[in-house]
């Protein structure tokens, strides 16, 4: 196999993992696998073998030199790759600023997500999660995600369609990215994780994708969660004098009735007592989530009726539990439906 069939089987398999993958991010990666691999080979391998010849240590002496020169000799096509690439590079436009955010934008979403495939296949060594962590530093990924939490500010000031769609677009792809994370945790019993010292840096590097997320939705609290691309303008949202409600309790006429109506979901198995996160992540349970967000609606308990916009919003934040807005548009309840029998009526309260 040549240096360019290698390049393109590997390059191939990364866009398959990371389908947002980056020419540049992946070069720059392998890059520097390499140069840490041959710097440990120039130390362990024998170059000048004066073992006995045709043993099982020749043989894999040998080996391991072919392997050094072969990677040697690919760093150099690597380099003039990266070279050209940067060279054939298309200059943005001055007045276009909102490239320069996407490309921030961009370049945090490819590396967590593929940080977090990592992760998803090394849970079985903490070692290599936490080398990865590291990687992440030399990367100045923190660096990056906080530029990008700063332009979307900038965004934010742009009031236009096409800076909101950019944002909602952002803000979906960091959610996945949030949600595939919170999976890793719970189906790999790492719940109490941060006691764990090999998995610190695994925890403080995801500190800013939350940082994002949360600014972005506070930035742009119409941000729908729903899967939106950026050539798909939405139309722009009237501006209200009220806040928008983004937690269940800010619906509520009564707060006493959300604490009982939060203690009934806890003694039924619906959510955690302390976290309030929704227990079932079932496909569909959204919809469920959504149902029971209308029915305390119809049986007295908010001061208006959620819209299925709103909805999706109020759910995250309250039972960190996400779906879009169509599915809570498919959500048809009445006051009597029989799946919230759990949920009395305000008055029978």
């Amino acid at each position: 196999m040549d240096f360019n069939e290698h390049y393109i089987l590997h390059w191939n398999f990364f866009k398959d993992v990371n389908k947002e993958a980056d020419e540049e991010f992946f070069i720059n990666l392998t890059l520097k696998k390499l140069r840490t691999k041959i710097d440990k080979e120039e130390i362990t391998i024998d170059f000048n073998f004066d073992g006995k010849p045709n043993t099982t240590e020749q043989h894999l002496n040998e080996r391991a030199k072919e392997s050094f020169f072969f990677d040697k000799e690919y760093i150099k096509i690597l380099e003039q790759k990266l070279k050209l690439l940067k060279e054939t590079e298309h200059p943005k436009p001055a007045k276009e600023n909102n490239m320069n955010t996407e490309r921030d934008l961009d370049r945090m979403i490819n590396t967590y997500s593929a940080y977090l495939f990592n992760c998803e296949y090394n849970f079985d060594n903490l070692d290599k999660i936490e080398k990865y962590s590291k990687q992440l530093y030399d990367k100045e990924i923190f660096n990056i995600s906080h530029r990008a939490s700063y332009e979307l500010k900038d965004l934010a000031f742009n009031n236009n369609t096409h800076s909101k769609s950019i944002a909602n677009y952002y803000f979906t792809k960091c959610r996945e990215l949030l949600n595939r994370h919170n999976k890793n945790i719970k189906d790999n019993n790492l719940n109490n994780v941060k006691i764990m010292p090999k998995f610190i840096d695994y925890f403080d590097t995801i500190q800013p994708l939350y940082k994002f997320h949360d600014n972005a939705l506070l930035l742009f609290p119409e941000l729908d969660v729903s899967e939106i691309k950026t050539d798909k303008v939405k139309p722009p949202q009237q501006e209200t004098k009220e806040k928008p409600a983004t937690h269940l309790k800010d619906l509520f006429k009564d707060e006493a009735n959300y604490t009982k109506i939060i203690d009934i979901l806890v003694d039924n198995g619906f959510i955690e007592k302390d976290t309030l996160i929704w227990k079932d992540e079932t496909n569909g349970i959204g919809q469920f989530v959504a149902g029971l967000i209308k029915v305390l609606y119809y049986k007295g308990y908010l001061n208006k009726k959620p819209t299925n916009k709103v909805i999706p919003i109020i759910s995250k934040n309250t039972f960190q539990t996400v779906f879009s807005q169509s599915t809570s548009e498919k959500a048809k309840v009445k006051k009597d439906d029989s799946n919230y029998n759990m949920i009395p009526t305000v008055t029978e309260l």
